[in-house]
Order: C-alpha cells, then sequence, then structure tokens
C-alpha cells in the first residue's frame, strides 16, 4: 500500500521481471519496509527521483501478476498468481486527416505529469505519463513506426523509436506527434491483426524467387507494369520494382526507382514500407545520412 493524504496520480507497468510505478510526488517511500515484509515476493527495490515525481522498480523473486489499485487511502500493487481486476483498456485513435500533423492519441481523463526515465536494465529512455483513478492502461502493445505504445497496469508508457516525438497533454487525452506528422496508414486496422494481415517489408520467399529468375525477363515485367501503373496501384508496383532490385544487389536503382515514385506523391503521403525499403537502399548505397532522414 502507498498511501497519500492527497491524490496523487500515478503510473504502473511491467518490464521483464520488475514492475515500475510512477508517482507525482517527491515524499519518500520506506524502502526498506516493502522488501522486508514482502520478501518471499519482492527480490529488490529501487528508486529514482524524477524532476517532478519519483519511480520505484520491484523486481520479482518469481514471476507473477500484478493488479494496480486506488481508493482513498492511496495506491495497492498486488502481487499474485492471478489478477485481481484488469485495468480498463485506453483507447487509441490515429488522426491521418492531414499527413503533415499526423498524430495519435490516447484518451485518458485528467493526465498527471510526463516523466521521462531511463530503464538501466534495457538501457532505453521511456515517457510515462500519470493519471488519477479509475484504472486504466494499454492491455496490449501497440508498434508504429516512430514509437510504440507498451502495456501498462494504470497510465500511458511510450518507448520513442526516434528523437523528436513530442507528447501533449490535455484535459481527457495525450496526444503523441513529431514535426512533419508521424508516419502513419490510413487503414484503421485492429491491433491483434495488424501482425498478421500486413505484408512483411522484406519477404523471404519473394526475395529468393528474385534472385533466382532471370534477370532482364523479370526486370522488364515488372518495369512494365510499373509504367502502366495508376493510381492505388502505381506505388505498390514500383515498390515492387525496388524489392526486386534489392534482392539483386541493384541498391542505386531500388532507390532511383522509389525516388521517381515519391516525386509524384505528396510530402507526408508516402507509403510507410516504400520509406523504409528506400532507407535501407539508401544505406546500401552508400548514403546513410539520406538513410536517417
Amino acid at each position: 500500500m502507498f498511501p497519500f493524504r492527497s491524490p496523487v496520480p500515478a503510473a504502473a507497468f511491467r518490464r521483464a521481471d520488475s514492475i515500475w510505478i510512477v508517482f507525482d510526488t517527491d515524499k519518500t517511500v520506506d524502502d526498506d519496509a516493502i522488501v522486508r515484509e514482502g520478501s518471499s515476493i519482492v527480490a529488490d527495490l529501487t528508486s529514482f527521483d524524477l524532476p517532478k515525481g519519483k519511480a520505484l522498480r520491484v523486481r520479482l523473486a518469481r514471476p507473477q501478476l500484478a493488479t494496480f489499485s486506488n481508493d482513498d487511502r492511496g495506491w495497492l500493487l498486488t502481487i499474485a498468481d492471478k489478477v485481481q481486476s484488469p485495468s480498463r483498456p485506453l483507447v487509441v485513435t490515429r488522426n491521418v486527416a492531414d499527413p503533415a500533423h499526423a498524430n495519435v492519441s490516447i484518451a485518458i481523463v485528467k493526465p498527471g505529469q510526463l516523466h521521462r526515465l531511463n530503464d538501466p536494465d534495457a538501457g532505453i529512455s521511456l515517457m510515462v505519463v500519470t493519471a488519477p483513478g479509475p484504472i486504466g492502461g494499454m492491455v496490449k502493445r501497440q508498434n508504429f513506426v516512430e514509437f510504440s505504445l507498451l502495456e501498462s497496469l494504470h497510465g500511458i508508457v511510450v518507448q520513442p523509436n526516434a528523437d523528436d516525438i513530442t507528447m501533449e497533454l490535455s484535459s481527457d487525452k495525450a496526444i503523441l506527434g513529431r514535426p512533419g506528422g508521424l508516419t502513419l496508414s490510413a487503414a484503421m486496422m485492429a491491433p491483434e491483426r495488424a501482425t498478421s494481415t500486413a505484408r512483411p517489408i522484406f519477404d523471404i520467399k519473394e526475395w529468393r524467387e528474385n534472385q533466382a529468375v532471370d534477370f532482364i525477363a523479370a526486370r522488364d515485367k515488372l518495369m512494365t507494369a510499373a509504367a502502366q501503373s495508376s493510381g492505388e496501384q502505381r506505388m505498390p508496383a514500383h515498390l515492387d520494382l525496388a524489392r526486386f532490385y534489392m534482392a539483386r544487389g541493384f541498391y542505386p536503382e531500388a532507390k532511383g526507382i522509389l525516388d521517381l515514385a515519391f516525386s509524384e506523391v505528396k510530402q507526408g503521403d508516402e507509403d510507410p514500407s516504400a520509406l523504409i525499403v528506400h532507407a535501407v537502399a539508401s544505406t546500401l548505397f552508400g548514403r546513410p545520412e539520406q538513410a536517417l532522414k
């Protein structure tokens, strides 16, 4: 039990064998009491001071499930063999009406503070948003190009993949963005189906087939298809040709065909898969600066 005399927003999430709790307070927590009273469950506890709060890392002695809850007395972390009460899932919405300002919003009532902390075990930085009750968290990890929304017992936990990810907090939501807009698909695909329905960036079977076929015949067929394509089929046709070039080691040609395709698309509307193939081709072509951009 973490008692507070007045309401204190908090967040809780799991990382490997540890449970992290973040509070919007500088109040001292009795670390020794937690380890002493819960020695059969808690292996150790580490406290981290944050600019606007405090973080606790509770390392478990053995794998168990955790439940986070609150009442008038404060916050309660329950560690047991089963979940006592599941968190209310937070709703995530993609906003792609304006590609230059594409963002992702997470509905969360009265968010507290945005904290930035480092996970020393994994060596990564995290963005954590606290909130008061009722309990609400991300029930399943969701991966985007520039960041990942991690599972949480309560609050929001973001693992950025880009240094310039921004987050704005309002009274009922948190908005994740980036200068120039996020790279988002317009398709509203259910998270649980995303991994099974999305085509891999590079398919091993297709890659091997592209390496085995007659080069001239296959190139001419793909080039004709790209030249004759229009509308929504234009980018996929160019991407198929670029993947063929990649499989045969023609990295400048792969980059060039995608440069041509991008020249006909409004900036911000580029296909994410095509952007990644272009970046890989640029890297192998010896242009890492352009790949990073």
